[in-house]
């Protein structure tokens, strides 16, 4: 086994020890150390944890079926503005269930089960020229991300958020090592969508 990839399992082992550390009564502190590990394991400038929960009875038509965020924590407090706003905006718009972008619809297509996204497996290469990639990611020094969404119960889901800066994902070639399979493209990886009427 290549050596980097065992010193990152090695980490990995040693930061579940250190999470069974904690008290139940630090679930914060726990929170804390769990997001500054994943930012060391993979280079990461920032993790995001939400807390999101279902309504009851969403409408038909709401894109992210009934899914509202209810808490968010970010282990860097760095969103200068305007970036401060434009996330204010973005839960504002999950809340109304208008203008939400397709990112956030592909995070939840699949609630209830757990699941990881990587952002360029959810969106069109095209997407990362859009207004919303540029204000939401750009705006406050993120160009990729990857989420880990993990099911608490039927109505409750915890999500982490892992965000990098640096290129655009979109731009960079991914390449498997030999005798590994190549990445699958964002329309393979989820169940298309239904036209909207």
């Amino acid at each position: 086994m290549n050596s980097v990839i065992q010193e990152k399992i090695e980490q990995i082992h040693t930061l579940w020890d250190e999470l069974a550390d904690f008290e139940a009564a630090a679930t914060d502190a726990a929170l804390e150390h769990l997001m500054s590990a994943l930012c060391g394991l993979v280079d990461a400038q920032n993790v995001g944890w939400l807390g999101a929960v279902r309504l009851d009875n969403p409408l038909a038509e709401d894109p992210v079926q009934g899914w509202r965020v209810r808490h968010v924590r970010f282990l860097h407090d760095c969103f200068a503005l305007p970036s401060d706003e434009a996330i204010r905006e973005q839960i504002r718009n999950l809340e109304q269930g208008s203008n939400v972008d397709i990112s956030s619809i592909r995070n939840v297509m699949l609630a209830g089960t757990f699941r990881v996204n990587r952002l360029c497996d959810i969106v069109s290469p095209t997407w990362f020229d859009s207004p919303y990639y540029h204000r939401y990611y750009l705006g406050s020094g993120r160009s990729d991300a990857i989420w880990a969404i993990l099911p608490v119960n039927r109505d409750a889901e915890s999500y982490l958020g892992i965000y990098r800066g640096g290129l655009c994902p979109a731009r960079v070639k991914v390449v498997s090592p030999p005798g590994h399979a190549q990445p699958r493209p964002a329309d393979r990886l989820l169940p298309a969508f239904p036209p909207r009427t």
